[in-house]
Parts: structure tokens; sequence; C-alpha cells
């Protein structure tokens, strides 16, 4: 499943582009939005990604 997420991702500029922002976007946003400085953003994204990373094991 991940291998025609990428390979769609890889053929179309749109969707990688969403591939990104959905990997980067929202733990940013998050971090701005409760005012975390420094490297506590850090925290943040890898909880983030460990949400997404866990969402795609129960998907697959």
């Amino acid at each position: 499943m991940l291998e025609s997420i990428l390979s769609y991702a890889n053929d179309h500029a749109w969707a990688g582009w969403m591939l990104v922002g959905l990997l980067f976007a929202p733990p940013i946003l998050i971090s701005f939005i409760q005012g975390e400085r420094g490297i506590s953003p850090i925290g943040t994204m890898l909880g983030w990604w460990a949400l997404v990373f866990i969402v795609a094991l129960v998907l697959a």
C-alpha cells in the first residue's frame, strides 16, 4: 500500500506536496498554537509521525 501511495505521489506533483504537507504542517501548526519554542516542537513532530505510523500499520 505504501508503495502505491509513494508511486502516485511521485507521478503527480500535487500529491507529493500534499504528502509532505500531511507529514509536516499539522505538527508545526500544533506547536505554534501551543506556543512551543526551542527544542520542544521536536516532541510534537515525533508524536505526530508516530500517530501517522500507527494509523498506517492499522490500515495495512
